[in-house]
Formats: structure tokens, sequence, C-alpha cells
């Protein structure tokens, strides 16, 4: 298991730079937290000597609750596409073409049920 600190904990918000060719680069220690239990000074303290509070919680939790987030969203935006009558199967496409690139998704590398 790895060690706790700020740095994978679920409160914790991680900077980023761009590079030249435009990718996005993850900076290893930078970043803020989010935990609203603790004061900004307390936070701070915690970043800046790599230490886990008693808030800790694994990072992984922070991600599958970013991918429910972004799934209810896209489910929105499908049902607005059908109560309009739009074509919904360039959306799918798209979805499935971020999926293969993504390489996530369900067994199918698919991170939709569809429409059909």
């Amino acid at each position: 298991m790895e060690e706790k600190r700020c740095q994978n904990c679920k409160y914790f918000f991680a900077y980023y730079t761009k590079s030249k060719n435009g990718y996005f680069h993850k900076m290893p220690t930078d970043g803020h937290c989010i935990c609203i239990e603790l004061s900004a000074a307390s936070r701070n303290k915690y970043i800046a000597k790599c230490l886990a509070c008693e808030y800790w919680e694994p990072i992984e939790l922070q991600i599958e609750e970013r991918k429910n987030i972004v799934c209810k969203y896209i489910e929105k935006i499908a049902a607005a596409y059908e109560e309009h009558g739009f074509d919904f199967w360039y959306v799918e496409q798209a979805m499935d073409d971020t999926a293969d690139s993504m390489k996530g998704g369900n067994e199918n590398g698919i991170i939709h049920a569809g429409t059909d």
C-alpha cells in the first residue's frame, strides 16, 4: 500500500503545466487541499511537510466521484438531445472514440451503454 500523504489524498488537487506540444503534466508535489474540515493554515502546513492529516482518504475515491459526475452530465446531455429530437448517434461515436483513446470503460472499451 502506498504511503499516506497529501499528494495521494482525495482532497488534494494537483497543479498541472502544459508543455509546448500541448500535453498536460502533473506537478509531483504542487497543489492545494480542499478539505473543509481544516483551516487554510493547517492545510498548507500538511502540504508543505507532505504529511497526511486525520481526514486523509485514498485518491481513488476522488477519481471515482469525478467519473460518476461526468457520467451524470453525459446522461443529462443525452436526455436533452432525445427530448429535442436530435440524432444522438454522432455523440455516441465521439464517446466511443474517446473511450478507445482512454483505454477505459467497460470490458468492451466503451464508457456508455448506448441509446438503442
